[in-house]
Formats: C-alpha cells, sequence, structure tokens
C-alpha cells in the first residue's frame, strides 16, 4: 500500500498536492473562482486531454450550447477558461470525453463490488469498481486526477476521480462519506434533450448525507439513460436501478467476498483503473494499470476543508 504524500503548489484558494502515484486538487469558492484554480493548477493536463480527443474524434463528443446544463459548472469551465488557456469551446471538447468513452458495441461495463460486516476485518462498508475503457485511453491514464470541492454555496463538499477536465461524475463522496460509483446500463433507451446523468448524480452528493436523501433523489429524477449505480454510506451499500423511462428501484448489495479478490476476478484487459469508497473513514483506495500497488487517500480533513490531512 502506498501512503506516501508530497505538496505541489498553491493558486489563489486552491492547491495540488500528492498520494502516491495520484494527484490532488483541493478547491474553493464559487464555482467561477473553483475553474480558476483548476484551469491554474491542472493546465498542462488539460493540454494533453484536448490533444487527445482531438486525435481520437471517435472517443469524444459535443454537449451542447454549454457544458453541462447547469448554471454552476459552466460557470466552473468558465473560470477555468481564464486561466488554462483553453477557451470554452476546447473545455467542451475536453469535457465530452467521458460519456462516450465507449463505443456502443464495445459492451465493457465496470464491474463492481461492496464488502461489509463480517467480510472486512473492522466491519466497515467499502464500495468499489474497476473501470474499463477503450484501450487508446491508457494513453492519459496520468492525466487521472482526484478532486475536492468546496462550494461557497453552503453545499456538500464532493470529492471525485475523473479525466482532468472531466467533471461528468462517475466516481464521487462527500463530506459525509456519502459516496456513488457510475455503473452502466441499457444504453437502448436514452432519451435525448435530459441532462446527462453524470451530472445529475452531483446534486446528490452536493445536498444529499444518507442512503435515504439518495433513493429520495433518485426518485424524483430521471437519467437520460438506464443505468446502475452502486452507492454506500458508512451503514450498508446498495445498488441504485435508475430508469429513464419508469420508476428507479434500490436492492440491497450482497456483501461479497474480500475486496482485492474480487476486483482482480472481473479486471480485464480494459481496467485502466480499480477505485474503492469506505465510506466511514472518508477514504479511496486507488490502483491505476500497470502500478504494482493501491494508492491509500485519506480524504477525511480535506473533506473537512479544516487545512490538515488526515
Amino acid at each position: 500500500m502506498n501512503t506516501e504524500m508530497r505538496h505541489g503548489r498553491y493558486f489563489e484558494s486552491g492547491r495540488k498536492l500528492f498520494f502516491g502515484y495520484i494527484p490532488v486538487a483541493e478547491l474553493r469558492g464559487t464555482w467561477f473562482q473553483m475553474g480558476r484554480q483548476y484551469g491554474a493548477l491542472q493546465k498542462e493536463e488539460l493540454v494533453r486531454v484536448l490533444r487527445f480527443a482531438e486525435k481520437n474524434p471517435e472517443s469524444s463528443g459535443r454537449t451542447g450550447s454549454g457544458i453541462s446544463g447547469l448554471k454552476r459548472f459552466d460557470e466552473f469551465y468558465r473560470g477555468m477558461a481564464e486561466t488554462c488557456g483553453l477557451s470554452f469551446e476546447q473545455l467542451r471538447t475536453v469535457c465530452s470525453l467521458e460519456p462516450v468513452r465507449r463505443k456502443p458495441s464495445d459492451g465493457g461495463d465496470p464491474s463492481a463490488c461492496a464488502v461489509w460486516g463480517g467480510k472486512t476485518p473492522d466491519g466497515k462498508v467499502l464500495l468499489g469498481r474497476n473501470y474499463d475503457s477503450l484501450p487508446e485511453f491508457a494513453e492519459i491514464l496520468d492525466t487521472l486526477v482526484l478532486t475536492v470541492f468546496h462550494p461557497a454555496d453552503g453545499a456538500n463538499a464532493v470529492a471525485m476521480f475523473n479525466w482532468t477536465g472531466c467533471l461528468y461524475l462517475t466516481a464521487g463522496m462527500n463530506e459525509t462519506g456519502l459516496s456513488l460509483n457510475l455503473g452502466d446500463g441499457a444504453f437502448a433507451d436514452a432519451e435525448s434533450g435530459r441532462i446527462r446523468t453524470g451530472w445529475l448524480l452531483w446534486e446528490f452528493l452536493l445536498n444529499g448525507n444518507d442512503l435515504a436523501a439518495l433513493r429520495r433523489g433518485f426518485a424524483a429524477c430521471r437519467p437520460d439513460a438506464s443505468c446502475l449505480v452502486g452507492s454506500a454510506d458508512k451503514n450498508r451499500a446498495e445498488i441504485i436501478d435508475w430508469r429513464a423511462d419508469e420508476p428507479s428501484e434500490a436492492s440491497g448489495a450482497a456483501p461479497n467476498a474480500d475486496f482485492p479478490a474480487c476486483a482482480e476476478k472481473y479486471k480485464t484487459d480494459r481496467t485502466l483503473f480499480q477505485i474503492a469508497a469506505v465510506p466511514a473513514e472518508q477514504s479511496w483506495y486507488v490502483k491505476l494499470k500497470g502500478q504494482p500497488e493501491w494508492t491509500e487517500i485519506p480524504l477525511m480533513n480535506l473533506l473537512k476543508g479544516n487545512g490538515e490531512l488526515a
């Protein structure tokens, strides 16, 4: 297990640090201000992701006249454009990588598992997933970044892990430990014109504190395409069958066997990274393809925003 931590640099109210192989960007302020911080701290990586998208047009798409359809995230990207040297239009291309990272025929669903009770040494809940993608994405594996957001509007602090410039939420945890992993589903029922699933998931973490709040959120709105969402708080995990054309359903996840064995069992040659959340500790464990060990990222104090590292 890699637990090494080192400091990077600061820009305005944001900072960059590293846990093992994983860069962490901690941001605070309005969404526009956080965008400025992110753009400055991740400038080189943003350019690399843009060049990758331009070279692989089949792996990127468009997201409409804005970025997300939600003002706060569009403001984030406008702030980013001020400090990273890319235009808003170029950032739209960067952002569009995540929703279309698989071809429709690819069939590469990420595998997930949940562990708790007698399946872990201390009984704590662990929610994990393997992230599979098109092979060419391995080229930008080192642009993955864990970002911690401290919104000035009073919403929960939220951590998310994705490609630099892609805020489409696929793995997230908030300051209460509430955690989400976005899986794949049956995209044949996709509804055009709706806000994309990964943007709606932000709302649940910004405003929710437990699985009950999540269920209410899933019941209140429909995604643009049906999908399975792994969710967990410090007490248990659930799988949400979030449907585009009918009410969502929540099912209790059965605790799997020990996580490392489960994660390795379902890993494929297209698995780019593996990630596991421990809500009670507010920690993430991440392993990138080709790396020999997992990196532990203690998020508790980062999410609390007290300036100290756990």
